[in-house]
C-alpha cells in the first residue's frame, strides 16, 4: 500500500508543470501544463497568478499608464491584439472588468492615434 502511495504521489507532482517570467511590476507570462499557451496574468499578494489574457500571447507592452498584449487566437489562428489601464487593474477583479478587446490591427492602430499605448515587444518563455 505504501508503494501505491508514493507512486501516485510522484505521479501527481509529475503531472501539473508551470512557469512563468516577470514583465515587471506584478505582470507575468506565464504557462501551466502547456509550454506554447502562454498567457499574461498579474501576480497577487499571495503568489497566485490571476489571467488577464489567455494563450498564445505573442508580445506584451506597457507604461506608465498603459498595458497592451496581442496573442494569435489558438482556434482561429488570427492576432488579436488587447490592451487596459493599469491603475484599473488590481488583484481582486477579473479580465473582464478592465482588459479591452480583442481587436483587430487596424483596430487596435486607430485606438493608438494618439500614441499613448506602449509599442509590443515580443515575449518568449527562455530559461
Amino acid at each position: 500500500m505504501k508503494k501505491f502511495l508514493l507512486i501516485l504521489v510522484v505521479l501527481i507532482l509529475h503531472s501539473c508543470d508551470s512557469k512563468s517570467h516577470s514583465l515587471g511590476g506584478r505582470y507575468e507570462l506565464y504557462w501551466i501544463d502547456e509550454p506554447s499557451a502562454v498567457k499574461v496574468g498579474i501576480r497577487t499578494d499571495n503568489g497566485a497568478i490571476m489571467q488577464r489574457v489567455s494563450a498564445s500571447v505573442t508580445a506584451f507592452g506597457s507604461n506608465e499608464k498603459w498595458v497592451t498584449v496581442s496573442r494569435i487566437d489558438p482556434k482561429s489562428k488570427i492576432t488579436e491584439y488587447f490592451y487596459w489601464e493599469k491603475h484599473k487593474d488590481d488583484q481582486f477583479k477579473n479580465s473582464e472588468d478592465i482588459v479591452e478587446g480583442p481587436f483587430s490591427y487596424e483596430e487596435f492602430k486607430a485606438l493608438n492615434v494618439v500614441g499613448d499605448l506602449p509599442p509590443l515587444e515580443k515575449v518568449t518563455m527562455s530559461d
